[in-house]
């Protein structure tokens, strides 16, 4: 409907309170069916368009006027909704948050993106300009509070997966943590263990951040030479309803990602938490899905967790 709404008119778009479709009231991201008649419920005291409307249009049309309008409100408020964004996708994809990335690494971003301050990068990716979940995929994620230095590390293409090697030794036992499970895509450390050789961990993992024996983390990045998968836990907080389940494990298959396990809890209120592990391949692949099930109708959130 949001969509309609703007291909009929810019103002119409920006006026939306609601919609019909065969005289029945349906939610802004439902889906038209040809020969739907829809009725567009606007109201002249609208504030404009929300920001999630970015997730729910469908064409390239609505996204450009809803990203237009919010590049005109006031730039601090782009700025601080740009942080909050970008903060909530790397506690959600990466479980680091916005402050403890260093200012250095922002700016190197900014600038990859061609903006001339980081205030202005803040700004486009709360207007929408920049996708936050694109920076986080693209950033090397460190912890400073550490007194840990680690190597500098060009964060892996997302597309990339496989299996790890250390870099300039080879044939040497590297196994992979239990405490974060690290997908390819991911930024990772190694972490030499007594008598069981590497074990690769998030950058981000507490195992890294508070090792005091520098000596013990060495450089390893993915490689490209075999196609695994590897379990990752996610959360997902819902409106139970009728058929929830089903559109979930379709939206998974799609994306071609198995789920080997679930466990369900409703509440008397028919707040629904849904814990699941899925065998994914990559970050890129997990980031995929998840955006996929956050847009599906009911669903509040869906978060990658530790297990």
């Amino acid at each position: 409907p949001i969509d309609f709404a703007y291909r009929i008119h810019t103002d119409v778009g920006h006026s939306t309170i609601g919609s019909k479709v065969n005289n029945r009231l349906v939610p802004l991201d439902y889906k038209l069916q040809n020969g739907d008649i829809v009725e567009i419920v606007t109201t002249k005291s609208a504030h404009g368009p929300s920001r999630d409307w970015l997730d729910k249009v469908r064409t390239n049309h609505a996204k450009e006027k809803i990203r237009q309008w919010f590049k005109r409100q006031q730039r601090d408020e782009n700025i601080v909704h740009g942080k909050e964004s970008l903060d909530r996708e790397l506690r959600r994809l990466a479980r680091t948050s916005l402050d403890k990335i260093g200012a250095d690494r922002l700016t190197e971003m900014a600038e990859a993106y061609r903006y001339a301050s980081l205030d202005d990068f803040y700004a486009a990716v709360g207007y929408g300009a920049v996708s936050a979940q694109q920076v986080v995929m693209k950033l090397g994620v460190a912890d400073d509070s550490s007194g840990a230095v680690l190597p500098p590390l060009t964060p892996p293409p997302p597309a990339r997966t496989g299996g790890v090697r250390v870099k300039g030794v080879s044939n040497l036992l590297v196994r992979f943590t239990k405490c974060c499970h690290p997908i390819p895509g991911d930024p990772i450390a190694g972490f030499v263990t007594r008598g069981r050789g590497v074990t690769v961990h998030l950058r981000t993992c507490s195992t890294v951040v508070n090792e005091r024996d520098v000596a013990r983390l060495i450089e390893v990045e993915w490689e490209t030479e075999m196609q695994q998968t590897y379990p990752i836990a996610i959360r997902i907080e819902a409106f139970d309803r009728t058929g929830l389940l089903s559109e979930i494990s379709n939206v998974v298959a799609e994306n071609r990602i198995n789920i080997v396990a679930a466990q369900v809890n409703v509440q008397a209120d028919h707040r629904a938490t849904i814990q699941a592990t899925l065998q994914v391949a990559s970050v890129a692949q997990l980031a995929k899905v998840i955006t996929r099930l956050e847009q599906l109708r009911d669903v509040h959130s869906v978060q990658r967790e530790l297990t």
